[in-house]
């Protein structure tokens, strides 16, 4: 199951290993197998991350990491913790992340103790910075490719090529699974529209940003891009959408 998930993962099939980690959690809480759900909560907390769910993505990933740090998987705990940090950064909440990151040391420290004689503790350690490796490694192709695609968007940009941008642009656009990629690149084309003069389209930009960046409300927002949507409304006297 959880190859077939990191499988999903890595191609970019968002929803479909969100349905599978999902299961996989329900089977393994009901079966009280707490360490085996909490790992798929790891991946479950990621794949919400992508689809703009930042609200249950956090909630996922405190649960882990309670069962780890209660059943001393630290190595598990750190992954977990270095999640919440970005979730909790990618809603502004500056603050928050700095405590986890003060959690995330301990955790750490924790790890490299939690074994009986010194040999072992070095054998741990080498273990848990290649693991810490490879994990690392597995990054999703398909939001590596839109990320690369907005930034060359924006280098476009930048030269005031400005149908090259919105060319590449519109493809990032059209992509669902990653809502808050999504909402960078709508402010992409906001500037876009805003530099060849069309202000009408600028400000439809601005909004699908603004509605992309709202993604549960309150404090589950993505903050910076929540911000810049604010900006160019505000530039133009535009009202915010109303998201209910």
């Amino acid at each position: 199951m959880a190859s077939l998930v990191r499988g999903y993962l890595l191609s970019g099939q968002i929803r479909k290993a969100l349905s599978l980690s999902e299961n996989h959690v329900k089977v393994r809480k009901e079966s009280h197998y707490l360490i085996h759900a909490a790992k798929g909560q790891y991946y479950l907390a990621y794949e919400l991350y992508l689809l703009g769910e930042l609200r249950e993505g956090e909630e996922r990933i405190k649960d882990s990491i309670m069962i780890f740090n209660n059943g001393k998987h630290y190595f598990w705990e750190v992954l977990c913790l270095k999640m919440l940090d970005h979730l909790m950064i990618i809603r502004g909440a500056q603050e928050e992340a700095l405590q986890v990151r003060i959690k995330e040391k301990l955790a750490m420290i924790n790890s490299f103790h939690n074994t009986d004689n010194m040999i072992d503790e070095i054998a741990h350690i080498k273990n848990t910075t290649e693991l810490l490796s490879s994990i690392a490694a597995e990054v999703n192709h398909v939001e590596r490719y839109l990320l690369n695609l907005n930034t060359q968007a924006e280098i476009y940009l930048f030269e005031r090529k400005y149908n090259e941008a919105q060319n590449i642009i519109y493809e990032v656009i059209s992509n669902d699974d990653y809502r808050l990629i999504q909402a960078d690149a709508c402010l992409i084309l906001a500037k876009i529209k805003k530099g060849q003069g069309n202000i009408k389209e600028a400000i439809s930009a601005a909004t699908n940003a603004y509605k992309k960046a709202w993604c549960n409300g309150s404090i589950y927002v993505y903050k910076q891009a929540l911000e810049q949507a604010k900006n160019i409304l505000n530039e133009y006297d535009s009202p915010y959408p109303d998201i209910t």
